[in-house]
């Protein structure tokens, strides 16, 4: 494994004499044709232009003024509260539990079948006489 001081000696940061003079030609050439350089201040980067912030007063930028045209105020179905609840008739309710209990019917079935009637599968459950007739007391037991 290298030292430090080993990879330190394989990294070449500055310009060795004939890159120096290579360099000092180049920018003597500039100068001769009326070249000039300017000396930047310490700390000031290439393409400094003074500005404390570079997007103000620049239009586009979204601030209240622009993002009022904007329509902020939607909101996507899904994230509405879900306000509707289903009023119970309890001794309706007991009766169908009592059913589902004796007949051993899938509960969960029929209530997948009460919210998506058309689902093939609640096609298929409904050839089920017990199952039918706990779908029919489910129903009945909402008011």
């Amino acid at each position: 494994m290298k030292t430090f001081d080993q990879i330190r000696e394989d990294i070449e940061e500055a310009m060795s004499p004939k890159e120096k003079a290579a360099h000092d030609k180049a920018i003597a050439d500039f100068k001769k044709k009326g070249g000039k350089i300017k000396k930047l201040k310490p700390g000031k980067a290439q393409g400094y232009h003074g500005k404390d912030d570079p997007g103000d007063n620049v239009a586009g930028m979204l601030d209240r003024g622009d993002s009022s045209k904007f329509k902020r105020g939607k909101k996507v179905r899904s994230m509405r509260a879900q306000t509707e609840a289903r009023e119970i008739d309890s001794k309706k309710m007991s009766a169908y539990q009592k059913f589902v209990k004796a007949k051993k019917v899938d509960d969960d079935g029929v209530r997948m079948a009460h919210d998506n009637p058309n689902h093939p599968e609640s096609k298929r459950m409904m050839k089920n006489k017990d199952f039918s007739k706990a779908l029919k007391m489910y129903k009945g037991a909402g008011k």
